[in-house]
């Protein structure tokens, strides 16, 4: 059982007068804003919490998939940009290739060929020998500078072969249908920045070498024996129609393949 102690007089009086008084709203409405802040500094930040989470979680999943799917999706680019070097080499106006070789540790004879997409090719073997199809007037000439003659034949049946024998480089990499290798880092050539690919066909180890734009620059070649090719490229450039010419040039004398 409680005891209740008997306020005094004194405090009695005060407590009946606070208990008369009507509410002061502003006071009361105050205090609860108070009340309600310091609630809210003291409250786990549940939400924002969550929130970061929620985000991090995803950061987290989307640099999976981007771990998963990065591979792939490069390997994609690469196919996709060898695919637009090879319809570069399909595809063009015109071609010209120097070719630097060695073989068994000997320099050889340095190669410049132009090609156009009529089929005309000239290729210029050192300063020894020019071997020159026309395809549209169907004569192949052979220029022995040394001798200053000259072999002038109708052009053969296997006119393709005969123009491009000089650039069977060019046939396999155009019609290759296995994976080109990217090759790591770049090279600058004739001031573009190139990027590569390794592939192995028809018996050749080929590098080849092309700018942002897909344009092929270079092409190296290795082959089963001890010959090295390094080809310099330069696509869809003009070319002077006379190297193309099959007339007899000055000082040469015209003689039968067999003489």
């Amino acid at each position: 059982m409680t005891t209740q102690t008997p306020l005094s007089p004194n405090l009695k009086s005060h407590v009946n007068a606070m208990t008369e008084l009507p509410p002061d709203t502003a006071r009361l409405d105050d205090a609860q804003q108070r009340l309600e802040a310091r609630i809210a500094r003291r409250r786990p930040r549940t939400c924002l919490t969550r929130g970061i989470a929620w985000v991090g979680a995803a950061c987290t999943a989307m640099l999976a998939v981007a771990l998963m799917l990065g591979p792939s999706l490069t390997g994609h680019r690469d196919a996709e940009a060898f695919a637009a070097v090879q319809h570069q080499l399909r595809d063009f106006r015109t071609l010209q290739v120097t070719v630097v070789q060695r073989a068994n540790g000997q320099d050889l004879p340095t190669i410049h060929t132009w090609a156009d997409r009529a089929g005309d090719v000239r290729t210029d073997i050192g300063d020894a020998t020019s071997v020159i199809v026309n395809v549209q007037q169907r004569i192949l000439l052979t220029l022995l500078h040394g001798p200053r003659k000259a072999m002038r034949v109708p052009l053969p049946d296997d006119v393709e072969h005969t123009g491009e024998k000089s650039l069977g480089w060019l046939k396999q990499v155009r019609d290759f249908q296995g994976k080109a290798r990217p090759l790591p880092g770049t090279r600058t050539i004739d001031g573009y920045i190139t990027h590569g690919w390794a592939l192995d066909t028809g018996g050749m180890h080929i590098e080849l070498w092309a700018d942002a734009e897909q344009m092929p620059r270079a092409v190296d070649i290795a082959g089963s024996t001890n010959l090295h090719q390094r080809l310099k490229l330069v696509v869809n450039q003009p070319i002077d129609p006379s190297r193309f010419s099959v007339a007899l040039p000055a000082g040469y004398t015209l003689v039968q393949p067999d003489e």
